[in-house]
C-alpha cells in the first residue's frame, strides 16, 4: 500500500524576500522577517529606486558594463529590473539583447564572476 505524503509548499526565505523588494520593504515586513539591521534603513518606493538605478546605469561608461550592472539588478531585485527594463526599453533592449549580448558571450570568461546570482558557486 503505498501513502502519499502530504507536503506544504516552502516559502520564500527571507533573503529571498529582501532581494526581490530592496529598499521597498516596508518596516512591517522586515519585522517580521527578522531583517532589521541586515537592510538598508531607508524605505523607499519603486519610483525612487527606479531613478537611483537608471542614473547608475547611465553612468556606466560602456555597454558592457552596462550589461554587467543590469545582470547584477535582474539577480538582486527582479522588479526593479523590469521596472527599469519597461521603463527604458528602447535604451536598454540594445543592451540585453543583441549586439551586447554577443559581446558579453565572446567575453564571458573575463565577466562571468560578476554575472553570478548571489550565493552561487563560480
Amino acid at each position: 500500500m503505498v501513502t502519499a505524503i502530504k507536503t506544504t509548499p516552502t516559502p520564500p526565505s527571507p533573503a529571498s524576500k529582501a532581494q526581490s523588494m530592496g529598499t521597498a520593504m516596508p518596516y512591517e515586513t522586515r519585522t517580521a522577517l527578522h531583517l532589521k539591521g541586515l537592510v538598508p534603513s531607508a524605505v523607499e518606493n519603486f519610483a525612487a529606486q527606479d531613478a537611483r538605478a537608471y542614473e547608475q546605469l547611465k553612468n556606466k561608461s560602456s555597454d558592457l558594463e552596462k550589461y554587467i550592472f543590469l545582470s547584477w539588478l535582474r539577480n538582486t531585485n527582479l522588479n526593479l529590473f523590469y521596472r527599469l527594463v519597461l521603463g527604458h526599453l528602447k535604451e536598454i533592449a540594445p543592451i540585453i539583447y543583441t549586439p551586447t549580448v554577443g559581446q558579453a558571450c565572446q567575453e564571458f570568461s573575463h565577466i562571468y564572476p560578476f554575472l553570478a546570482p548571489p550565493s552561487a558557486v563560480d
